[in-house]
């Protein structure tokens, strides 16, 4: 074994060193079933970097959201016995995925369009707050989710899964601190529940987010 291929959440810096440190090459990828899978792959050098296009597959990023095709795109989505092409006049499908180029010519993926909120003028990615948490060696898992504010419309809260001993909200907030600005740090740091495992399920956010 020489790669391992890592993808579908945010890549923790600690496992990429340990993987490095065993003379492993990771390796980060971004895909989707409608494109059959894999449509770019990389080294991750930074947050979010998932390397070139593929070949037999193009990228392009209008107005902060992905859109794909190419030879592995699918023909489009089955309604009432019909085929939904989902796809605009160049033939270009949008994954409502956020992301840029970065100066090397890499996708960058910033998250969901969807999930993004907006806290006292200031547009949050609550999946930047996530791959910084992550990077934390005691954090196994980190998922933050905007609840509403009586002054800033909404802020971020994050659930914390931890594989190592637990640490302060204090450092924790220090830690966010650090790496983004300080309007992105949560107001709330609170336990993983017990049954979510590895994806909470959207209803247990849903009825969160309804009793906060």
């Amino acid at each position: 074994m020489r790669e391992l291929l890592l993808g579908g959440a945010a890549i923790p810096a600690p496992l990429v060193a340990q993987m490095t440190s065993l003379g492993l090459m990771p390796k980060v990828s971004y895909g989707l079933s409608e494109m059959a899978s894999q449509v770019c792959t990389g080294v991750p050098t930074a947050p979010g970097v998932v390397g070139k296009p593929l070949p037999g597959r193009e990228v392009s990023v209008v107005d902060g959201e992905i859109q794909l095709r190419g030879e592995t795109l699918f023909c489009g989505y089955l309604n009432d016995g019909v085929i939904d092409p989902a796809l605009n006049a160049e033939g270009w499908f949008a994954t409502r995925d956020k992301g840029h180029f970065n100066a090397d010519g890499a996708l960058v993926v910033e998250g969901r369009l969807d999930n993004g909120f907006i806290s006292g003028g200031e547009n949050i990615q609550p999946e930047s707050i996530e791959q910084r948490l992550v990077d934390h060696p005691s954090i196994a898992q980190g998922l933050v989710v905007a609840v509403p504010h009586p002054e800033w419309g909404e802020r971020p809260v994050a659930f914390i899964d931890w594989h190592g001993e637990a640490v302060s909200e204090q450092a924790l907030s220090a830690w966010v601190r650090e790496a983004l600005p300080g309007f992105m740090v949560p107001d709330a740091w609170l336990a993983w529940p017990p049954g979510w495992a590895l994806n909470p399920p959207a209803s247990s956010l849903l009825s969160w987010r309804r009793s906060s």
